[in-house]
């Protein structure tokens, strides 16, 4: 980085004029381009570059050339930046905007917080160890199967997957439809959740709400959602006009 003295010289190439010059002016143009090309060449964005020079003089780094003016600590109030930390670049660039505009104050910001840190260690719960929720199973034929569970979901779907093998009795509709239509089958593999539930309390309303929202295009008996209070009535029509009911 060169010294003030040498970018003057470098404004005035003759010695003697040079000398006359005090050491501490500097022309306010070649203060922009020395710090807007130390920021360009180390990866910053020109428009993040002017916004912050224009924040603290009032101009940009494409403006005209300036008269030389003189920099002094109590002319221009200072101006505070943050930026995120680069090991060893930031420090460069610390030390050049300290050197040619003192009024411009840099922190460094690291985006490592601990709360991040510990949330990346975090295992991503399986979609099947899910509870206290509703959940969606497809069947081959278009229609769905909506259910709830206050336990995991893959236990839930283990026991659909038992209960068609049970010739006994049909425990459920998913049953009474498989048990109807032979050729059909569910996709056990692929379940979706529609809502989940601190409450298990919760569940009986919920599934209600769902098995009416989506009733003309599920397997679930009409009298499943037949008990849900008609005050639901206007959240449920507001509610089907963005759903897709596939076709059977």
């Amino acid at each position: 980085t060169e010294n003030r003295h040498s970018v003057v010289s470098r404004q005035c190439p003759n010695k003697e004029c040079s000398n006359q010059l005090p050491s501490h002016t500097i022309s306010e143009f070649d203060t922009k381009k020395i710090i807007f090309e130390t920021l360009q060449e180390n990866g910053y964005p020109k428009q993040l570059i002017n916004k912050m020079w224009l924040r603290a003089n009032n101009t940009t780094i494409d403006d005209p050339p300036a008269a030389d003016v003189t920099v002094g600590e109590n002319e221009t109030p200072k101006q505070y930046f943050s930026l995120s930390y680069v090991p060893d670049l930031s420090e460069r660039i610390r030390k050049t905007i300290a050197k040619f505009t003192p009024n411009i104050t840099l922190s460094f910001k690291t985006h490592n917080t601990t709360e991040r840190l510990f949330s990346q260690l975090k295992d991503k719960i399986s979609l099947l160890d899910h509870t206290n929720v509703i959940y969606k199973l497809s069947c081959s034929c278009g229609l769905g199967y909506v259910g709830r569970t206050s336990r995991k979901l893959g236990q839930r779907i283990s026991e659909h997957v038992r209960s068609l093998k049970d010739t006994t009795r049909v425990s459920s509709s998913l049953v009474g439809h498989c048990r109807e239509h032979r050729t059909h089958s569910f996709d056990f593999d692929n379940p979706k959740i529609l809502s989940q539930t601190r409450f298990s309390r919760h569940l009986n309303v919920m599934e209600m709400f769902f098995i009416r929202l989506q009733q003309t295009g599920l397997v679930n008996d009409r009298q499943e959602g037949s008990s849900l209070s008609p005050y639901y009535s206007p959240v449920i029509w507001q509610s089907s006009r963005d759903v897709v009911v596939p076709n059977g």
